[in-house]
């Protein structure tokens, strides 16, 4: 009866080494998990900031754009504004010219 109460007493050993060694590996999957979990967290943020920075920084630049086309539609009346002018004084100009000599 010994000899089956010393195997009785390995086998339990056996089971609770088993058993803590189980419980190590399972703390240290919590260890990674929590990591893990942290990581993604940050990322998640990270991610959500530079969603916000796009659309702020397309916004900035369709401003920008705007300001600029606004610019340059300004410059473009400006330019054909001067080029009317330089047109009608031409004109004019040519008209007299011509008037002096007796061609027109």
């Amino acid at each position: 009866m010994s000899k089956a109460s010393e195997e009785v007493d390995r086998v339990i050993r056996d089971v609770v080494a088993e058993m803590k060694a189980r419980e190590d590996m399972l703390e240290e999957l919590r260890k990674e998990h929590a990591a893990l979990s942290e990581e993604e967290r940050k990322l998640s943020d990270r991610v959500d900031a530079l969603k916000h920075v796009r659309i702020e920084a397309a916004q900035y630049f369709q401003e920008i754009n705007q300001k600029n086309l606004e610019q340059t539609e300004k410059k473009r009346a400006r330019r054909d504004f001067y080029f009317l002018l330089i047109g009608i004084i031409l004109t004019t100009a040519i008209g007299i010219i011509l008037k002096l000599l007796g061609l027109g």
